[in-house]
């Protein structure tokens, strides 16, 4: 899928940390779209959106690892990048057992997360291809 067609959704409470993370993937071309917390993300979630989720950890009201959790109970497969200033071995061992393409701690180095950004997209590119190839298969009795 190209990058054009693909989103960055930021969910991250901090409005200084959200803005500058837009701004710096929107000066490398990144369309990017943000939310405060996990419940708005979770209230606007639609099937057709393409890209990754940038989800920070500490947020009020559901935290990151638990809007990561809904999103796999759901079936929701957007890849995830993890971002914390409270990053701890559990926290990052039970991230990335759920799934999460990479765990960065604040500040977020630029060239790690774009690097994260990039492993992420190609994961969900590769995703949405393998899922067209599936053929549809119906049983009749």
């Amino acid at each position: 899928m190209p990058a054009a067609e693909q989103t960055i959704f930021i969910v991250e409470d901090d409005a200084a940390v959200r803005d500058s993370l837009a701004l710096l993937l929107g000066l490398k071309g990144y369309r990017t779209q943000s939310f405060t917390c996990a419940e708005d993300f979770l209230r606007v979630y639609h099937d057709a959106w393409a890209g990754c989720v940038l989800l920070d950890v500490q947020m009020p009201g559901m935290n990151g690892l638990e809007l990561q959790a809904r999103l796999r109970e759901k079936g929701i497969a957007l890849p995830i990048i993890v971002i914390t200033a409270h990053g701890d071995v559990p926290t990052v061992r039970t991230a990335l057992k759920s799934g999460a393409v990479d765990f960065l701690e604040k500040p977020v180095d630029p060239d790690a997360l774009l690097a994260a950004v990039r492993t992420a997209l190609d994961a969900d590119t590769a995703q949405r291809r393998a899922a067209r190839r599936k053929p549809n298969v119906s049983w009749t009795c």
